[in-house]
Formats: C-alpha cells, structure tokens, sequence
C-alpha cells in the first residue's frame, strides 16, 4: 500500500549516547503529531517496528542530567515531497508487542533545551509589553515570530522584574491579559493575537487538492482532513470548498449555524488552529487534520 501510495518518511532518532538511528519505509512506523497552541507545546507519540534489539537498547538509555531520552526528528510526505511534521525530545519509551511484532513506542514534546528557562530580566518604565513578551519567549531558545496586531497593548506604567519565574508561566500569565496563544518548538516560538493568522499564507483545500471525507462542522470552529501536508501550520489561512459537511455539536437539534455553512460553500475562509499529523506507513491513514476557526467572508 505504501508503495502503491507513494507514502514516504524519515525518521531519525539521536539517542543519549550521540548515535543516530534513521528508519524510513519499508519499515512500519505510526505516528500522531498534535501541534495545538494552547497546549503551548507539541506532542509526538511514535512507533517503530522491526527494529533491533541492540537498537532498542540504546533508545532506552536515559540521559539524567536532561531528564530525557534523546531527540528524535520526523518527516513526512509523498515521494520526494516530505517535510519536517515534529522536531523535539524523547521523553518516555515504551516497548511492547502488536501480535507477533515487537515495537517501541516514543513519547516526545516539541521542547528545546531551554524548556524550564527562567527569567530575571528587568524592564524600565514605558517598556512596550510586546517588548516585554518577545523578551520573556526568547528566553525558551528558539527565534520569536508575532502574528497579528499587537500595536494596542500599552507600556509599563512601572518597571517590573520578572523574579526568577519559569519563562513558560510568564508567557501563560500574560497571554490572560492580552488574549493571545503562544507554541513552542525548537525551531521557533509563535506569538498568536486571538483571531489573527498569516494572510500571506493561504491554503487550498477541496476533493481536487487532497481533501478526505467531508468537513466537520463544530458549534465554533470546523474539522477538515487532508492527505498529509506538512506545510498546514496553525495560524495559516486555509481556503475550504466543499459540497457536503456534517454536523458535530450536540446544540444542532435546537440551534443553527447562522448559515454558516452555506457560507462556506461560498467563501471558505478560516484561520487553522491546530493542526494534527496521523500516520501508518501500511495501514489506512496518511493524513493532517486541521481544526479552523471562522474568518467570515
């Protein structure tokens, strides 16, 4: 099936010990990547069959100083169309049997090194608070990227110290206030203002670009499948047409969707949320799940 499909990965695993351990087909690997920003932090949960015995030793080596078993770096696609869907650590491993099959199974977050940095940076009077966040989130290690309008927040009316506290809890504070989302992955930390997006990178999706099933519409948001697309990102702007929808909220029976759905036939226009990667190289699925919120026309 995989051949027939053209499904591709590459899967590379730097254990404790430095050596590093690339799998790609034909060997079995299952993966669900959820990447949602107000978990702060991506998810990966990973599993490989067929692997040594040897190799599934040096996987399980822990490393105690940075609470962790390695690294692992996943991508995925079609053919030569692959791209990274996870990067990040290995935080628990799991070895089992599916059948006559033994397996590893990875627990993995999207956290760099600097994870449980903290902060004693200090802040003088009239210090703009967009300021003050993109200097709280490079404290996570990874390059800061804004998206939306952050011209209203206002300055500090006194200096502030940010106290020794965890860069993570700080953001998580201040996110309240100013009503905004933040990810972390070790390649970048998304500040995302409620409702903003990427225009600048946009999305089509239809039966005729790789869209699976029907839409799933929710009381505020609606839920698409795709075949795997590692270039969905959560704050980009996706473009659904489609004939058919369902309908996922108990509320259906007694309220309506102010014609939303007709609208979307029409316009189709949202701001992806989260974004989910599922996978088995030889079972049914190969897909990205994307969970959008309402842009209007």
């Amino acid at each position: 099936m995989s051949r027939l499909f053209d499904r591709n990965y590459l899967l590379e695993i730097t254990t404790t010990s430095g050596e590093v351990l690339t799998y790609a087909p034909p060997i079995e690997t299952r993966f669900l990547i959820d990447n949602f920003p107000q978990h702060t932090n991506a998810t990966a949960g990973i599993t490989v069959f067929g692997i040594s015995s040897r190799a599934r030793e040096l996987i399980q080596i822990r490393n105690d100083a940075g609470n962790n078993y390695g690294t692992v770096s996943l991508k995925a696609g079609y053919g030569d169309d692959i791209g990274v869907i996870f990067t990040g650590r290995i935080n628990n491993v799991q070895v089992a049997k599916d059948g006559v099959s033994t397996c590893i199974k990875l627990y993995c977050s999207a956290t760099s090194t600097e994870w449980d940095a903290t902060s004693y940076q200090s802040w003088g009077d009239n210090t703009p608070y967009q300021e003050v966040i993109r200097d709280i989130a490079e404290g996570l290690g990874a390059p800061v990227e804004f998206v939306g309008d952050f011209s209203d927040l206002p300055v500090l009316i006194r200096g502030r110290n940010a106290g020794g506290k965890l860069c993570r809890i700080l953001l998580d504070e201040l996110k309240q206030f100013f009503r905004f989302w933040w990810l972390h992955t070790p390649t970048r930390t998304l500040i995302i203002r409620d409702g903003a997006s990427r225009d600048w990178v946009e999305h089509d999706i239809s039966a005729l670009s790789g869209m699976e099933g029907a839409p799933r519409w929710y009381a505020s948001s609606l839920e698409v499948d795709v075949k795997l697309n590692y270039q969905l990102q959560p704050a980009d702007v996706m473009n659904v047409t489609s004939r058919f929808w369902t309908l996922n909220f108990s509320q259906a029976y007694f309220t309506d969707l102010q014609n939303l759905a007709e609208k979307q036939r029409r316009t189709g226009k949202f701001t992806i949320l989260r974004t989910t990667h599922e996978g088995a190289l030889w079972g049914n699925t190969w897909k990205t799940t994307a969970i959008c919120l309402w842009r209007g026309s």
